[in-house]
């Protein structure tokens, strides 16, 4: 089914008007900065006297792809936007106000999350940050919808300001709840298995020896982060140098230094797995880092 975007808006709006009937809802499409400054669409679905902030962005861009390549039809595609905004207004946002804006509540659900400082001006702007290397940190509010553990809501400036807290003391509460969201260390064959469904409870590793290894946390989602938990690495290398690579937002690759590694070609590998096989919005760095295990320190590989 080949159709231009701006075809499958409107044919969208009018099979969502006629599941709802028109003088019951009012459908928007939206574009949205993501990670990367990527600018993905979405869509809601309101009705008549509901919180216009209540209404969740369900994301369209993949799913518009695959009715093109015929991956999936249209009427199933319609269905699953209804769906999805059933399950979303059983939950109500309206009620998690309080939540999200008062320090004492919002501080548990606090997470660090890592995105690249380059290529983000736009995804930026009106967010707290603070610098990590040539990265930086952004701050979320992770699990504040009860059925999804990694819905998150960005801490602006603004949310910032209402917590009357300083930047130190919102980055060591982040980090706090890091240091207790199980990061573990995996050998990249069990996590390869693991992904694949043939292994359903892979054990992580105390320390490492040879290969390659996977750093995430137990949801696999935005567990880049770990590497600012410096002394978890320190404790796994166990005295060992490591490489540390950048497979996306949601995990780190490490390898123990090897004489024989080419850095030049290390950081050429990993610039052209992000520019073909990783998402742009969930890449997070074109070269890999060291680790200095003496210092205990991290630094961009040279």
């Amino acid at each position: 089914m080949q159709i231009d975007f701006s075809t499958f808006k409107t044919l969208v709006t009018d099979a969502l008007m006629d599941h709802y009937s028109p003088e019951k809802v009012k459908i928007s499409f939206h574009e949205i900065v993501k990670n990367n400054d990527t600018k993905l669409h979405g869509i809601t679905i309101e009705f008549p006297g509901m919180n216009t902030g209540a209404s969740p962005i369900l994301y369209v861009d993949k799913e518009y792809h695959h009715i093109c390549e015929d991956k999936i039809s249209f009427d199933d595609f319609i269905n699953g936007l209804v769906n999805a905004r059933e399950i979303h207004s059983t939950l109500s946002w309206g009620s998690t106000a309080g939540v999200i804006t008062e320090w004492t509540s919002a501080r548990q659900m606090l997470y660090p999350v890592l995105v690249s400082a380059d290529h983000n001006e736009a995804y930026l702007e009106g967010l707290v940050s603070k610098d990590f290397l040539d990265l930086k940190i952004i701050y979320v509010l992770r699990g504040v919808m009860k059925m999804d553990d990694y819905s998150c809501i960005k801490i602006t400036k603004n949310l910032f300001e209402e917590y009357g807290i300083s930047l130190d003391t919102l980055h060591e509460q982040a980090m706090q709840n890091l240091r207790n969201d199980h990061y573990s260390f995996y050998r990249i064959e069990d996590m390869l298995m693991d992904a694949t469904g043939i292994s359903e409870d892979i054990k992580p590793v105390d320390h490492f020896e040879y290969g390659l290894y996977c750093l995430s946390n137990r949801k696999k989602m935005y567990g880049a982060a770990g590497i600012l938990d410096i002394d978890n690495l320190a404790r796994v290398a166990d005295g060992k140098d490591m490489f540390v690579i950048p497979s996306s937002v949601h995990e780190m690759l490490i390898l123990p230094v090897d004489v024989s590694t080419n850095v030049a070609e290390l950081n050429q590998m990993i610039h052209q797995i992000n520019r073909t096989t990783v998402q742009p919005d969930e890449v997070l760095s074109d070269h890999a880092y060291y680790f200095n295990a003496a210092e205990k320190r991290l630094q961009l590989a040279a």
